[in-house]
């Protein structure tokens, strides 16, 4: 309450910016295809879709109990990716590996185990996906030791995880070459096309190369004017005819609808790729939107995007000025603010944080009248989260 004073007291304008927020998964985003347990302990993971630098992964051998939640004891390793990862990567985890951080005692172990995978998020726990090599190829209801495991929630067998048979060490051993994410998936989530052993680990490293559909390299979006603009780029085209925009609100109960009413058609030619815009300005300030974009081919098989999030709001709390938008948001290095002056005037533009202490200012200058792109350097180290972009 006190800092909401605070800011009605000095007639500022407000407005959230979501600084070095990572990316969130989606189940299935990205896929075990190998396991050994027999020392030294490591797996191999593949990329579905493209993750950006900086998203943090955990994996455990911790089981899921019949609640949900994982059991206590056990280990986990957090990876980071220090670099853009293409939809198809193979990243392999071996001990003491610089991109895993280990959280507690991670060891799989040769009598049964489960191999689980998700992110902490601001909105709790998401699962991206699970292995479970213990008994018969089967999740057990509870994880009632070290070796159990329940079926993740909002995980599938058969898609987004996959029980096996018993084994020391496992491999996928099926198709690498997909016309699809779903088809990758369904492919990994078969425990017949795995291999098993108990006596000899598998080399993760050598795997045929994963063809999957990179087709969307690249999606951002803005808001500016009362509209939403967004923007994507494509790598290669071949077989593609167009895309598809979907848009989710609260509004709309969080279902992703189809906001264009004809499909956009594919501007690139074969392997050359080509940059897109579309305005959506059927928008309400004060909102949030979430966007996918969907690439549709010559057999009518819509691939579609991770989401993206656009926030429409706006604070404006006196007349002489106002924040048009911000962007990027979120961001990790630097972002350019769009002002509008009406009258001619001294601002000092200042970054706080939730608590309304400042952390980075631009000194106090005068403004003319008229628009004006700011760009603002964080500079430094700051903890990811929600900040205030504050003028007064």
């Amino acid at each position: 309450m006190e800092v909401s004073k605070f800011f009605a007291l000095l007639m500022l304008f407000c407005c959230f910016l979501s600084l070095g927020a990572q990316t969130v998964l989606n189940p299935g985003d990205i896929a075990i295809i190998g396991v050994n347990c027999d020392n030294p302990d490591d797996f191999a993971f593949l990329t579905t879709v493209d993750v950006p630098a900086g998203t943090e992964i955990r994996f455990t051998d911790k089981g899921v109990d019949s609640s949900g939640g994982l059991r206590k004891y056990e280990g986990v390793l957090k990876y980071v990716a220090h670099e853009d990862l293409v939809a198809g990567t193979i990243v392999v985890y071996r001990k003491d590996s610089a991109d895993f951080i280990e959280e507690g005692a991670f060891a799989l172990s040769t009598d049964g185990d489960q191999l689980i995978v998700y992110q902490e998020t601001d909105t709790g726990r998401v699962f991206i996906y699970g292995v479970n090599i213990e008994g018969d190829a089967v999740w057990q209801n509870d994880a009632t030791s070290a070796n159990t495991s329940a079926l993740p929630p909002g995980l599938e067998n058969g898609y987004t995880a996959v029980a096996l048979r018993e084994y020391d060490n496992v491999k996928y051993n099926g198709e690498t070459n997909f016309p699809c994410r779903d088809a990758a998936l369904n492919a990994i989530g078969n425990k017949d096309n795995w291999v098993g052993s108990n006596n000899t680990r598998y080399d993760l490293s050598s795997f045929n190369d994963f063809s999957l559909p990179v087709i969307i390299s690249a999606i951002s979006g803005e808001f500016q004017s009362g509209v939403v603009r967004l923007f994507w780029k494509t790598e290669a085209e071949l077989g593609l005819v167009g895309f598809n925009i979907y848009r989710a609100s609260e509004e709309d109960s969080g279902k992703f609808l189809r906001i264009n009413e004809k499909l956009i058609e594919a501007r690139g030619r074969g392997t050359v790729g080509a940059k897109y815009t579309y305005t959506d300005s059927e928008v309400t300030q004060g909102e949030k939107y979430r966007y996918k974009i969907g690439a549709v081919d010559l057999n009518g098989l819509e691939i579609e995007s991770s989401p993206i999030e656009v926030s429409t709001e706006t604070c404006v709390l006196q007349e002489n000025f106002h924040i048009e938008s911000i962007y990027p948001n979120p961001t990790n290095g630097q972002f350019v603010i769009f002002l509008s002056v009406q009258k001619s005037k001294k601002l000092e533009i200042a970054l706080c944080d939730c608590l309304g202490r400042k952390v980075r200012s631009i000194p106090s200058r005068l403004f003319q009248k008229g628009h004006h792109t700011i760009v603002f350097p964080i500079g430094g180290n700051l903890p990811s989260g929600i900040y205030f972009c504050r003028v007064s």
